[in-house]
């Protein structure tokens, strides 16, 4: 795996990124976006969960762009449509990367970042398959993923403390193209889990993406 640490433009901050790209002979691979957690609980592009999640796509031939919001620290009231214009960027950062398929892109978000996802599906009707970790509820009722075409895969720890594994279950039962899985043992910061949800999402990418 090569990974080279980036800076790219969103509206007029310059966010910090990490590229990972597999060690593959094939000339074009497929790229994932990853949003992580905040920070309060440990989330960004360092954390272990995120860096977990990078490795384990690379070592199935997936290469990822891991990434920080410019805002998430900030008092910036609305700092929610900051993210959205930052994982805006951080797509079409990864797309325009030499040796990315850019007809084969997904994306990873984990906490506040599955939110931000869920806050702007409509805007990525060409993204393949979508794997959102402890989301909000709430943010999937306001969401558009009814409508939403590709696979989406929801995963969430038994003994989340923020997040109803039983009120997700009864959400994700209605939409069609989607699927749950509980992790026994889990919380929301997925300590001493990272391997298991990065394998389960080195799985559902490698069945979207035909790998």
């Amino acid at each position: 795996m090569k990974m080279q640490r980036i800076g790219f433009n969103s509206g007029f901050k310059n966010l910090d990124g990490i590229i990972s790209i597999p060690d593959t002979n094939v000339s074009k691979v497929p790229g994932v976006a990853i949003c992580n957690m905040h920070p309060i609980f440990g989330g960004g592009m360092d954390s272990y969960v995120v860096k977990t999640l990078s490795n384990i796509l690379a070592m199935n031939g997936i290469a990822s762009l891991r990434f920080d919001f410019g805002n998430l620290n900030s008092d910036n009231a609305d700092f929610m449509s900051s993210m959205s214009e930052d994982l805006a960027s951080a797509v079409k950062t990864l797309k325009d990367w030499p040796n990315i398929n850019n007809h084969k892109m997904g994306l990873i978000g984990v906490s506040i970042g599955s939110n931000v996802i869920l806050n702007n599906l409509a805007q990525f009707k060409n993204i393949k398959g979508v794997f959102m970790v402890s989301p909000s509820v709430n943010f999937i009722k306001r969401s558009s993923i009814s409508t939403f075409k590709s696979p989406t895969f929801f995963i969430i720890g038994g003994q989340d403390k923020f997040v109803s594994p039983l009120n997700l279950k009864s959400e994700v039962d209605k939409i069609e193209t989607s699927e749950l899985m509980v992790i026994e043992g889990s919380d929301h910061t997925w300590e001493q889990f990272e391997d298991t949800l990065a394998k389960n999402a080195s799985y559902f990418f490698n069945k979207v993406f035909s790998i």
